[in-house]
């Protein structure tokens, strides 16, 4: 074989390699940086979790409340009147949920359930510290001034109806997931079965 066809044959082979480095390098870039796909979920993943403005209200134990104490923590969020059986139901749901991430013990003690007070203002304190306590004693209850309370249900598209009735019907309810950030990151609408909760809930975490 001639010196020039070796040159020849040698300078495609380089020119090959370049060329596999260069689409390497292209593949790994574009992997790093593409967007990340909708996880599979029933629960609507908002595109980018959305900051809350200030809020102050009050916990079960009388405590003042705001933005701070949801960082730590996935909180799932069910806004009602918490005498109403609706509400009762609902918020079961979600402690059999809860139970059911038993098996990732670090994600369990991660994750709580908050309950918006919309009862009539005079009948949330003793009632909500006693609900709360009976329903798990490390879950939240929330209340305080009206405007406080419906600015941030609106702020997580909560139902805010006056019609007690249609507080946390299991089929029209909105359960909100904020992240350890402090952040509105999911809605859980019309979604109470707790097998369905668990699964999403792990999925948005660990997606």
């Amino acid at each position: 074989m001639s010196r020039l066809r070796q040159k020849k044959i040698l300078s495609k082979i380089i020119f090959a390699l370049l060329g596999l480095a260069v689409f390497l390098f292209s593949y790994q870039l574009g992997n790093r940086y593409a967007r990340q796909e909708a996880a599979d979920t029933r629960a609507f993943l908002l595109p980018e979790p959305i900051a809350l403005d200030p809020l102050f209200l009050v916990d079960h134990e009388g405590a003042s409340f705001n933005l701070e104490d949801f960082k730590g923590h996935w909180t799932l969020v069910i806004a009602g009147d918490h005498r109403r059986p609706t509400c009762q139901q609902l918020i079961t749901r979600y402690v059999l949920a809860w139970n059911r991430l038993a098996h990732d013990r670090s994600l369990q003690d991660m994750t709580r359930v908050a309950f918006l007070s919309l009862a009539p203002a005079g009948r949330q304190n003793d009632e909500l510290k006693s609900f709360i306590e009976f329903v798990h004693p490390d879950f939240v209850g929330l209340s305080g001034a009206e405007d406080q309370v419906r600015r941030f249900a609106a702020q997580l598209g909560l139902a805010e109806s006056g019609d007690a009735t249609a507080q946390c019907s299991e089929l029209d309810s909105i359960v909100a997931l904020i992240n350890p950030q402090g952040q509105l990151n999911a809605l859980f609408t019309g979604i109470s079965d707790p097998v369905t909760v668990a699964r999403d809930l792990e999925t948005i975490v660990y997606h």
